[in-house]
């Protein structure tokens, strides 16, 4: 059995591949390898094997996670692995979800890949590997067009005023809570990110409307201009996208890109597609 694992900060998606070849896709709770704990990501992994039939003769491991690890970290974590599962450590692939969308979107070929869905993420790929990555910082500090930052300048128009009646009066009623719970789902209860990206369905739904699409084009030009705009060369590649956002606002993205000058390429939900 050989399990491959696409894991954002909110879900991942596996790939459990039988000895037959046999594909099984499972969904677990997300992986970042940065913030969450091993017991954490231990659970996910026992939970994609449980949903598949929980054999537990594992020949191999991909891990293609938020928060990429590198040097002792990473070996750290892959002696975890094969302690706990018994998979050779030299059969264990521990790389960020970066990588995985750069080979997904790119292969071989030099490109620039970017990920938009409750986070946001870009990189320069050579064909063979990362060359370049601004760093995404967050979505306190950066995560650009991603959905929890969609979210947030939603929110954040709503509670000053910014928004229409009607559009106010939508979003009222589709959040179902006042501002004090808004606020404590945000900044007191675990999550915040993952709530304000949740947003994101109400905003798609009200896309038609100038203030929605308003934010969705400034947010989606702010990734651009403070991560695209950072790669030397980025204007003569083809720019590719993976993640609900880019995939549900494909219009949009595609618009504010070719306003920018960038040659579009490849806009996928999956990278596992």
């Amino acid at each position: 059995m050989r399990l491959i694992v696409d894991a954002g900060s909110t879900k991942a998606h596996w790939q459990v591949i039988d000895d037959n070849r046999q594909v099984q896709q499972v969904y677990t709770d997300g992986i970042n390898l940065l913030v969450h704990s091993w017991e954490h990501i231990e659970k996910q992994i026992c939970t994609a094997l449980s949903e598949a039939g929980g054999d537990s003769n594992i020949e191999a491991m991909e891990i293609y996670a938020a928060g990429g690890i590198k040097g002792e970290l990473r070996d750290a974590f892959k002696r975890k692995i094969s302690q706990r599962f018994g998979v050779s450590e030299e059969n264990i692939v521990v790389e960020s979800d970066l990588v995985l969308a750069a080979k997904a979107l790119c292969g071989e070929e030099a490109g620039i890949a970017c990920i938009l869905g409750t986070g946001s993420n870009s990189c320069l790929w050579d064909g063979k590997q990362i060359v370049k990555n601004v760093r995404p910082l967050g979505y306190i500090l950066g995560d650009e067009g991603s959905g929890a930052v969609l979210g947030k300048k939603l929110v954040a128009d709503w509670f000053k005023g910014l928004l229409s009646e009607d559009i106010s009066g939508k979003l009222s009623q589709y959040v179902g809570l006042e501002y004090a719970d808004v606020m404590g789902k945000i900044y007191r209860e675990p999550g915040g990110n993952k709530y304000l990206a949740s947003l994101t369905k109400f905003m798609r739904d009200n896309i038609e409307a100038k203030e929605i699409r308003d934010i969705v084009m400034q947010s989606f030009d702010e990734f651009v201009v403070r991560n695209l705009m950072q790669y030397e060369g980025a204007e003569k590649l083809k720019v590719n996208f993976v993640g609900s956002i880019a995939y549900y606002f494909k219009d949009q993205l595609v618009d504010v890109l070719k306003n920018r000058g960038f040659a579009v390429g490849i806009i996928r939900k999956e990278p596992l597609e």
